[in-house]
């Protein structure tokens, strides 16, 4: 009885033991690849002396090239929602919009927004078979949709990148409403 307990004890501490063991060995989690041993070049990024680990400038430089500075915080971009009157030239004079346009104080302003690459919804109003922006015609009510960082200021803003033009005096004319006239 005695020797079956200390058998099964004597296995569980074993079973413990092994993967620790296993764990122990020489090699790294690199495999041994980048390292120097005995003054031979095993690596293409050792330095002979060097244990092929890096420390201090380079880990730092390396996260600078990829982005990943400790100091730098992402800039985190918010949808301003801009509502007001078309003018000449892609400016709109804002007359209200969502709670980030209020907030930054765009209300009452002017601010020009380039609409290149911009999603235009609009009714074709020179007839020439397509809806752009050239059918968006002074004094037309607009919602202009921009992707912002959170932090920006009316102040801080210069000609604004639109994502989204929709046009409430001509809005487009769908398939299915086309067909019921």
């Amino acid at each position: 009885m005695h020797l079956t307990r200390h058998l099964v004890a004597l296995l569980g501490v074993a079973a413990l033991a092994a993967p620790a063991a296993a764990s122990a060995h020489d090699d790294d989690h690199r495999g041994g690849r980048d390292k120097v041993e005995d003054g031979v070049h095993h690596g293409t990024h050792a330095e002979p002396g060097d244990d092929g680990r890096r420390r201090g400038r380079d880990k730092a430089e390396d996260d600078d090239r990829r982005g990943r500075g400790r100091d730098r915080k992402a800039v985190k971009l918010d949808t301003f929602e801009f509502k007001g009157v078309y003018g000449a030239d892609g400016t709109v004079t804002v007359a209200g919009g969502n709670s980030r346009v209020r907030r930054a104080g765009f209300v009452g302003q002017v601010v020009t927004f380039d609409f290149t690459g911009a999603r235009i919804s609009v009714a074709d109003v020179d007839g020439n078979g397509t809806a752009d922006l050239a059918d968006v015609q002074s004094g037309d009510r607009v919602n202009v949709q921009v992707k912002l960082p959170r932090s920006l200021k009316a102040a801080d803003a210069g000609t604004l990148r639109a994502r989204k033009l929709v046009d409430r005096t001509h809005p487009r004319v769908s398939d299915d409403d086309a067909s019921r006239s």
